[in-house]
C-alpha cells in the first residue's frame, strides 16, 4: 500500500520572541503564467511597432500642414496599450516573484506584498483585528482559473474583519495553508 507523503507547507517562518515573521510566496499558476508572457511578447512588438509608425507620421507631420486623424488615433491605441500590457506584466512578475510578509508583534500585524521589495504595506491595531479565519478560494470554469482573476490578484483564504471592512491576504496560500498561518498567529493576536 502505498501512503502519500505529507506535503510541507510553502511558507518560510521566523521568529524572535516578540516578533513572528511569516513569508507567504505567491501562488504559481504555470499555464496562465507562459499565456501571459508569450502575449507579452506580441505586446511589445505591437508597441514597437505602432511607436515607431507614430514616430514616422509626426516626422512627416511637421513637414505638412495639419494633424492627422491617424496619429490621434495611434496615440490613444498606443496609450490603452500601454496600460493594458502593464497590468499583465505586473500580474506575471508578481507570479513569478511576488510574496506577502506578514510580521505579527503582540501590538501590531503588518502585511506586506512585494515584488524585489517594492510593494505596499499595511499596519494594523492588533486590538481591532476580529474574526480571524479561514475562507474557502471561490474557483470557476472561467480560462483563469478563480473567478474575477484581475480583481482578486491579491486575495488570499486569511481573513479578517478591521473594524467595519474584511481584508483577505496571504494569496499564495491552500486553506491548509492558511490554517497553520492562523495557528502561528493567534497568540500574537491575544
Amino acid at each position: 500500500m502505498n501512503v502519500l507523503e505529507i506535503p510541507a507547507s510553502r511558507f518560510r517562518v521566523k521568529e524572535t520572541g516578540t516578533l513572528l515573521q511569516i513569508t507567504v510566496p505567491s501562488r504559481k499558476l504555470w499555464f496562465q503564467m507562459f499565456f501571459i508572457g508569450t502575449w507579452l511578447l506580441f505586446w511589445v512588438a505591437g508597441l514597437v511597432g505602432v511607436g515607431g509608425a507614430m514616430t514616422a507620421e509626426l516626422m512627416n507631420a511637421s513637414s505638412q500642414d495639419g494633424f492627422f486623424p491617424p496619429i490621434l488615433f495611434m496615440f490613444f491605441w498606443l496609450t490603452f496599450w500601454t496600460i493594458g500590457g502593464s497590468f499583465a506584466l505586473l500580474w506575471l512578475l508578481w507570479q513569478l516573484f511576488g510574496e506577502e510578509v506578514i510580521a505579527a508583534t503582540f501590538s501590531t500585524l503588518t502585511i506586506k506584498r512585494h515584488i524585489f521589495g517594492l510593494g505596499q504595506t499595511k499596519t494594523f491595531d492588533n486590538r481591532h483585528i476580529q474574526e480571524l479565519h479561514v475562507t474557502p478560494l471561490i474557483h470557476s470554469h472561467a480560462c483563469w482559473g478563480r473567478h474575477k482573476q484581475w480583481h482578486t490578484l491579491f486575495e488570499g483564504p486569511l481573513t479578517f474583519d478591521y473594524g467595519a471592512k474584511t481584508f483577505r491576504y496571504a494569496n499564495g496560500a491552500t486553506e491548509a495553508e492558511a490554517r497553520q498561518i492562523i495557528a502561528l498567529l493567534k497568540p500574537y493576536l491575544k
